[in-house]
């Protein structure tokens, strides 16, 4: 049985979760769903970059800082060229274990992650409010397109 501060815990995540989702409704954000499916209909042996850095990146997920019980996907600047660079194939399969797995947040705490979780684009430890928007190729190159998030 779940003490009285668990209860209250829980109650206040849900509200400030609801508060979260009515914010950014307005904007172009995706949740990991979307991020599958977008990531199924690239090339899958392309190399993956994000829009606002030039260079390839290695990437990794974990809860967002900014909001516990959403993504983020962390990146890297690969300052070592031996380092191999993510395709399309591994971010989907990055992506698609994601799904149904329980995160810790930052200060604690487990989050489970759905096809409905807003997904972030920040470093672990870092509430950057920069949104994963969209998924575009380009030649031999996918790009993660992202926006900052202006309240």
């Amino acid at each position: 049985m779940e003490d009285k501060q668990d209860v209250m815990m829980k109650l206040t995540m849900q509200a400030v979760g609801y508060q979260i989702v009515q914010e950014y409704n307005a904007e172009p954000i995706r949740t990991l769903g979307e991020v599958i499916l977008l990531l199924k209909m690239q090339p899958q042996e392309n190399i993956v970059q994000l829009d606002f850095d030039g260079r390839c990146d290695v990437f990794s997920l974990h809860s967002y800082r900014g909001y516990y019980q959403y993504l983020a996907l962390g990146y890297n600047n690969k300052l070592d060229k031996q380092m191999p660079n993510n395709t399309v194939s591994q971010m989907l399969e990055m992506f698609e274990s994601a799904q149904g797995r329980r995160f810790t947040g930052y200060k604690g705490g487990e989050f489970l992650m759905h096809s409905k979780t807003i997904v972030f684009v920040a470093n672990y430890g870092d509430s950057t409010s920069i949104m994963l928007t969209d998924i575009k190729t380009v030649g031999d190159k996918t790009f993660i397109c992202t926006k900052i998030h202006v309240e």
